[in-house]
């Protein structure tokens, strides 16, 4: 009887310890995460990327690889920085499908990686035919075939593509790309057996225009000025003119009314004698004054409008130089969210 409580004891002693080894792993990533949040707070960037790494590998999830992205830009690694960034959004927006709160993640991940995106250069690697064992080396690093024909975020400066393949010519090419700027460059290898070498003509490179974040619209140019508001202020200033020349000719004709009464009596005459034509005068002078003050009120605001309109004046052109600020939003998987500005302007 002793054997078999024993017996029966067993397995439920074995299961717990089955399971708390089962779900070592999963805590394993939390208390790396928390060691790496830790580190990050404290801005030891270094030591924060290598636990979150040890995290992700023991706990895959979105918001570790985005803290991996964080911890890569502060470090100044903005390249591997946006690429882990971009797919810490992609892992969030796949998860979000069935767990909602991953919603916030892909949506902060995204927006960071878009900050990043305009500090990047990005290359597009092209193999017109395929060759049987191509080898890529990208600034030195060797490039995965499966990133051909995909967009390869890089650090702006000097590129360079070298390619190597059994029975070909070894090919280079090398190109300086600047930051926003995005490049398509071809590969294509010459055989050995094709004659004597020959300088390699110049790769291909196929300049692309400047594109906004990944999944948003290119800029829409500005609209063409209009010299709608410069007509205005034209139409305004010869209104002005006109009002001021009947100013001038009512102040001349009471001018003129003055001068009769001064001939009529030359002392003083009767207020009863004379009192339609002292109404006259004060009329056509209360009209020169008001005419004056319309025209110089109309003259300046014409004035104002033609300056004002595109193309008036003279203006100064502000340039936004991506390495003078960066602008990072953030949001903490564990509440709160804020956003950073640093940079000169």
């Amino acid at each position: 009887m002793l054997l078999l409580a024993l017996g029966c004891g067993l397995p439920a002693a074995g299961a717990p310890r089955e399971a708390s080894a089962q779900s070592l792993p999963g805590d394993e990533g939390r208390v790396r995460f928390q060691e790496g949040r830790g580190h990050f707070d404290q801005r030891r960037f270094a030591e924060a990327l290598e636990a979150f790494e040890a995290s992700l590998r023991a706990l895959p999830s979105p918001n570790t690889r985005m803290y991996i992205g964080r911890s890569l830009r502060e470090l100044g690694r903005t390249a591997e920085a946006f690429t882990a960034l971009e797919e810490a959004a992609r892992e969030a927006l796949d998860r979000a499908r069935v767990e909602p709160r991953y919603a916030r993640t892909a949506e902060t991940a995204r927006t960071e990686a878009s900050a990043l995106r305009a500090l990047l250069a990005v290359l597009t690697v092209q193999v017109p035919e395929p060759v049987t064992g191509l080898s890529l080396t990208l600034n030195g690093a060797s490039l995965e075939l499966s990133r051909v024909n995909t967009e390869v975020p890089l650090r702006p400066g000097v590129v360079t593509l070298e390619a190597r393949a059994p029975g070909f010519r070894p090919w280079q090419a090398t190109h300086t790309l600047e930051a926003g700027q995005g490049a398509r460059l071809e590969v294509r290898l010459v055989p050995e057996a094709s004659g004597p070498a020959l300088p390699p003509p110049p790769p291909p490179v196929v300049l692309l225009q400047p594109q906004g974040p990944r999944g948003m619209p290119p800029p829409v140019p500005p609209p063409p000025p209009s010299n709608t508001l410069r007509i205005v202020g034209f139409v305004t200033m010869g209104v002005g003119l006109v009002a001021g020349l009947g100013g001038v000719l009512a102040g001349l004709s009471a001018q003129s009314v003055d001068q009769d009464l001064t001939n009529l009596c030359p002392t003083r005459c009767p207020r009863a004698l004379i009192a339609e034509d002292l109404s006259l005068g004060e009329s056509r002078a209360t009209l020169s004054t008001a005419g004056f003050i319309t025209a110089g009120a109309l003259v300046g605001v014409g004035l104002i409008m033609v300056l004002a309109a595109p193309g008036g004046s003279p203006r100064p052109v502000v340039v936004y130089t991506p390495e003078l600020a960066r602008v990072t939003p953030w949001v903490d998987p564990a509440g709160g969210a804020g956003v950073g500005l640093r940079g000169r302007f």
